[in-house]
């Protein structure tokens, strides 16, 4: 086995790990081993060629992120790395993130509740506080909230039963629903 093909074997280990926080351990492998390609603005094309990248075929990181893995790449999407680098990001910042048994999306999405109130909770009980705010408030939506809801599931549940008897139409009539004007003005098919 080669260098390369080691190298190869050692990213595909630690991607397919991905429970829990073992995440992290990849991101820190990927930024001690790419970090002049995965800096911001584009890489240089010498950074790329004597990369593991490069010696494996490939022009970019993105590349041989979403080559299957039979064709040499890691069979991944680069929505879920570009996902991973955000929450890394603040796992930098936030030292304490590392011990906890959090995934990258757990953290992106604290990151994204607190943006605007808070910040991001900068210890790890901050962070416990917010997390049980969080609960606490998706479980105390008001009744009437839920009653609503509960109403609209119905009406959908009710209009999905009338699909099949309508052809795929469901006429606007059967419920008092808002549907938009740009509908209402579709061609209807000729046996209405």
């Amino acid at each position: 086995m080669t260098t390369t093909e080691e190298e190869i074997l050692e990213l595909k280990k630690l991607l397919i790990t991905k429970n829990g926080s073992s995440w992290i351990d990849f991101m820190d492998h990927i930024y001690d081993k790419f970090s002049d390609i995965l800096k911001k603005g584009k890489p240089k094309y010498s950074a790329i060629s004597s990369s593991i990248i490069g010696r494996s075929g490939f022009n970019s990181w993105r590349e041989m992120i979403e080559t299957k893995e039979n064709k040499g790449g890691l069979g991944w999407k680069y929505s879920s790395f570009d996902s991973w680098k955000r929450a890394y990001s603040i796992v930098k910042k936030h030292p304490y993130l590392r011990e906890k048994n959090i995934s990258a999306s757990q953290i992106n999405s604290m990151s994204r509740k607190t943006k605007n109130k808070i910040g991001f909770p900068s210890t790890q009980e901050m962070f416990n506080k917010e997390l049980s705010e969080q609960k606490n408030i998706k479980r105390n939506y008001p009744k009437e909230a839920i009653d609503e809801i509960n109403a609209l599931k119905d009406k959908i549940k009710a209009l999905e039963k009338l699909i099949p008897t309508t052809g795929g139409v469901v006429i606007e009539k059967h419920f008092e629903i808002n549907i938009s004007p740009e509908i209402l003005k579709m061609e209807k098919p000729d046996w209405l």
